[in-house]
């Protein structure tokens, strides 16, 4: 558990550190003149060591007495939760591949809507999460049903 984290941190801290060195070169505070996906790319990887320094304080703060019973709560509460995610989680990819399927029409293989996959997906999760606020295309005829099933 957490040795994964404390090494995927200082591994995560040198890879972002080279590639941001063979990027943009050793001028600090200088234009780096690489492409804007590579520059993306450093950036998630910073994104990420942050989160994994997130987690490592939690761990550290279960060292002290004040703090140890809240951590170890939390952690807990994560476990217990994780078969609950997963079943949301199948139902979710589920429901989001008979939205898409049912937004194909029968006669081409053209799609009614532009929504792709992870756009269905992301739809069906803010649902999950209170948004009511749908595109267009679920409110067509053959797709209330489904919805009505989801919700």
């Amino acid at each position: 558990g957490w040795n994964v984290i404390d090494l995927l941190t200082v591994g995560l801290v040198y890879l972002s550190t080279i590639l941001d060195v063979l990027l943009c070169g050793l001028d600090i505070g200088g234009e780096c003149s690489s492409s804007s996906e590579s520059i993306e790319v450093v950036k998630s990887l910073y994104a990420l060591i942050y989160l994994c320094m997130g987690v490592k304080m939690f761990y550290f703060l279960r060292g002290y007495s004040n703090s140890s019973f809240l951590v170890n709560m939390i952690i807990q509460v994560i476990k217990d939760m994780a078969t609950f995610l997963a079943i949301i989680l199948i139902v979710t990819v589920s429901f989001s591949g008979a939205f898409f399927m049912l937004q194909k029409d029968p006669e081409s293989d053209f799609f009614l809507s532009e929504a792709s996959f992870g756009d269905i997906f992301y739809s069906l999760y803010t649902m999950l999460l209170g948004e009511t606020n749908l595109p267009e295309s679920f409110w067509q005829s053959g797709i209330r049903l489904l919805f009505v099933v989801y919700t």
